[in-house]
């Protein structure tokens, strides 16, 4: 369960620490001006949307008491986002004219190339120190993609596996 919580918290991290420098990118792109409070506030909506996801999402978990698939599912949908975030395709596809869209799966490498990294937890450090040995973001955010699918893989292979304690008897 460890290395489920490690590959999770690894992507919360790099999302927490990188998010802010994306948002202000956004500035350049699209020839906008944000105040440091108006980057706090959109920052803040991911984290807003998340809240009220989680809470269903804890619920409907709670309600079915399946635990395995409430945790694979949005760690995979998280590896997805990020992969197709570092496509090619999206820049294709028009993706690039919309900030709400950019916000939501964007080419962050772009964003990072050459900004100071924050190196206190192990997700940031390894994506900045990859960064850094390769001149591009693309491969640490590709690491962060594989640890959250490995936290997936880890939460299936306990599906279906009795908790213990829970053997049939009951403790009062």
């Amino acid at each position: 369960m460890s290395a489920v919580y490690f590959g999770i918290v690894f992507g919360l991290y790099v999302l927490a620490f990188f998010l802010p420098q994306i948002i202000a990118g956004f500035e350049q792109q699209f020839g906008t001006e944000y105040t440091l409070i108006e980057v706090g506030l959109i920052t803040a909506v991911p984290y807003a949307i998340a809240s009220v996801t989680m809470v269903l999402w804890a619920r409907h978990s709670d309600r079915t008491g399946e635990r395995a698939l409430h945790v694979a599912v949005p760690a995979l949908v998280g590896a997805v986002a990020i992969a197709g975030a570092l496509c090619d395709g999206l820049r294709d596809r028009g993706v690039r004219g919309d900030p709400a869209v950019l916000l939501a799966a964007e080419r962050v490498p772009d964003r990072l190339r050459g900004r100071r990294r924050d190196r206190r937890f192990v997700g940031s450090f390894v994506t900045g120190r990859l960064a850094d040995l390769t001149g591009d973001a693309r491969a640490g955010l590709w690491v962060v993609a594989a640890m959250m699918v490995m936290s997936a893989s880890v939460a299936l292979a306990f599906r279906g596996r009795p908790r213990s304690g829970s053997s049939g008897s009951t403790k009062s």
